[in-house]
């Protein structure tokens, strides 16, 4: 669990959608370390992506840094319907 302490982690309300931003100093956040973030900060009950834009929309401000948005639409439900 040390390792997980070396994530840092900032929350906000970005046009009304919850946001998540995570990042470590030497590497890229591991599935694991994805897993926990949104265990410990997403609502249990809301969905959440991680977008990946067109390549002319990317942002580079942290090279190790990912992002969690919550999902405020049909495709949640859409998405998993068996």
């Amino acid at each position: 669990m040390s390792r997980l302490r070396r994530l840092k982690v900032l929350e906000s309300i970005d046009d009304g959608f919850h946001h998540i931003s995570f990042s470590r100093n030497d590497r890229l956040p591991t599935w694991d370390e994805v897993k926990y973030i949104r265990e410990k900060y997403a609502d249990p009950e809301k969905f959440y992506v991680m977008v990946l834009p067109p390549k002319q929309y990317y942002v580079n401000s942290h090279q190790f840094c990912f992002h969690l948005w919550e999902v405020k639409s049909k495709i949640e439900t859409n998405l998993w319907k068996g």
